[in-house]
């Protein structure tokens, strides 16, 4: 009996090492998987908590600020680089303020346009200024301002900042006229049955005075030239036309604009139009029939 007892003890041994060795298995499986879940969820949180972080530096590189998403700290220094004092501050939602140096006005020459973004002492800090000098309403998408912005011809120059804690400032727009000659374009003539036509252009006067003609012929020596009619003083493009009549049937007419202020006279490209042929009563007859 005594044999049987340790027989069976044996057995059991075995049964329970076996086990142990069948749960050490499952979890050698398990572990990896458990190891990459618990990592990739760090790594998450590491990479959140760092995407809301900004830090700013002044023009020694030096940092001066260090703004997160419940608020921002800001460092300052003495006149031999000592850190003196560190704040921490609660969340900012008050924007920057962009100024611009000369201001947009009338000018004799050509400009060199300084931007600059203040927030604030103990604010989150500017971050960038966007601009564009096309007209159009600039998004963090536009050009990024770095160096002063050369205005060569009358511009529009639009503008805002952003600093470290998103916040941005409304748009400014501010106009520099830079007067210079005119720019003309000659556009595609409106040719009216009969005997006329309407000579099409676009006129830019730069910002001066700008008066604009329309100069026809049969060739491109012209000839004729319509009457003088005012384009305005502006930096935009202006819309011009002129009606001429007495035209003949079935021929080309040459045509060009012209447009001039003080500083000088701009000729669009020649371009020319024909007149539509005489069409008899009894032909529209027989082509009818």
């Amino acid at each position: 009996m005594l044999g049987s007892m340790v027989e069976q003890e044996k057995v059991m041994g075995r049964d329970v090492h076996t086990e142990d060795k069948k749960m050490s298995s499952r979890l050698r499986q398990r572990l990896p998987g458990s190891i990459a879940i618990v990592v990739f969820v760090f790594a998450s949180v590491i990479a959140s908590y760092a995407e809301s972080i900004n830090y700013g530096y002044d023009d020694m590189n030096r940092l001066t600020r260090v703004v997160y998403g419940t608020g921002f700290i800001v460092y300052k220094y003495d006149e031999v680089g000592n850190r003196l004092e560190q704040k921490i501050q609660p969340p900012e939602t008050t924007p920057p303020t962009t100024t611009a140096s000369p201001a947009g006005g009338t000018y004799t020459s050509a400009q060199l346009v300084t931007l600059g973004c203040y927030d604030g002492e103990d604010s989150a800090g500017c971050d960038k200024i966007y601009f564009t000098t096309d007209g159009s309403t600039p998004t963090t998408s536009s050009m990024v301002y770095t160096v002063p912005i050369s205005l060569l011809t009358p511009t529009t120059l639009k503008f805002f900042s952003r600093d470290l804690a998103g916040n941005s400032e409304s748009v400014k727009t501010l106009t520099y006229i830079i007067p210079i000659p005119p720019y003309a374009t000659t556009n595609v003539a409106t040719v009216v049955p009969g005997y006329s036509a309407t000579l099409n252009g676009t006129v830019i006067p730069n910002g001066l005075s700008t008066n604009y003609h329309f100069e026809w012929g049969l060739t491109t020596s012209y000839g004729n030239s319509t009457t003088a009619q005012s384009a305005g003083n502006g930096i935009g493009d202006v819309p011009v036309s002129a009606h001429i009549t007495h035209l003949a049937r079935n021929t080309i007419y040459h045509y060009r604009l012209v447009a001039t202020n003080s500083l000088g006279t701009a000729y669009g490209l020649d371009t020319f139009f024909k007149t539509k042929p005489l069409v008899l009563p009894f032909l529209i007859l027989l082509l009818s029939e």
